[in-house]
């Protein structure tokens, strides 16, 4: 049987993939692939938001939106 990872080896895994995730949004230019990347480990994560006026998120989900006519057609398949 093989051992489990040391817990701190997989911390370190988890914030370099991250990290990484982050350097990609601000960089831009993903993919509706690369973002649904994103979408499932901050999911997986336990990590969500409401869309509340005034904030950040009304605009990246209106962003997504406008992504995912552009990618498929549909502005609805990120809401």
């Amino acid at each position: 049987m093989s051992k489990a990872a040391p817990e701190e080896l997989l911390e370190g895994l988890h914030n370099a993939l991250a990290e990484e995730m982050k350097r990609m949004l601000e960089a831009g230019g993903l993919s509706a692939s690369d973002l649904n990347v994103i979408r499932q480990f901050l999911k997986d994560n336990g990590i969500d938001a409401a869309l509340a006026e005034g904030g950040t998120l009304p605009g990246l989900a209106e962003k997504m939106a406008e992504i995912g006519a552009d990618e498929e057609g549909d502005p609805e398949s990120y809401h």
